[in-house]
């Protein structure tokens, strides 16, 4: 299955921003898929985290990471925080595309 791997601490999680992960993400929220690009960072954490269950699930592994222990990551290496924006980034489709890149 498709995922990206993003790197922190030396170790490599999988992490996946597709259908399942923002509509569960936008549900919990209370917002539109619309409305992703005005959300606040605390959201985006919380979008990052369900990124990393998604991803987790579509390697077969299981995530062993609360989300207080990701956040503490995110502290400890403001690069896992990039990596994982570049992620989401790269999974959404370029206007005019309707696919993301790499699918």
């Amino acid at each position: 299955m498709n995922f990206h791997e993003v790197e922190t601490a030396g170790k490599k999680f999988p992490v996946h921003f597709g259908m399942a992960s923002l509509m569960r993400f936008c549900e919990e929220e209370g917002i539109q898929l619309t409305e992703l690009q005005t959300a606040k960072p605390t959201a985006m954490l919380r979008l990052f985290y369900r990124g990393l269950e998604h991803g987790h699930r579509r390697a077969g592994k299981e995530l062993q990471l609360s989300q207080q222990d990701f956040e503490d990551l995110i502290d400890d290496d403001a690069l896992f925080f990039t990596a994982l924006s570049n992620a989401f980034a790269a999974a959404m489709p370029e206007e005019g595309n309707a696919q993301a890149p790499g699918k």
